[in-house]
């Protein structure tokens, strides 16, 4: 459960997001990319919270 390691989170909106990352396609794919470089969890915040692990692993939150 590599995913468990992360010392970081960083936690944002979309809109936010994408002003920290210039990452294209729909939020699972955006999220990955800055988890699995930095080895960080992301969580893409919304009605749909995407959470990226450090491994690769996603888990989709819908409310």
């Amino acid at each position: 459960m590599d995913h468990l390691l992360a010392l970081f989170v960083l936690p944002t909106l979309e809109g936010k997001f994408g002003c920290l990352f210039d990452q294209q396609g729909d939020k699972k794919t955006k999220s990955i990319v800055p988890a699995t470089a930095a080895k960080i969890c992301v969580l893409l915040k919304g009605p749909d919270t995407v959470i990226a692990f450090p491994s690769g692993n996603t888990a989709i939150n819908v409310v």
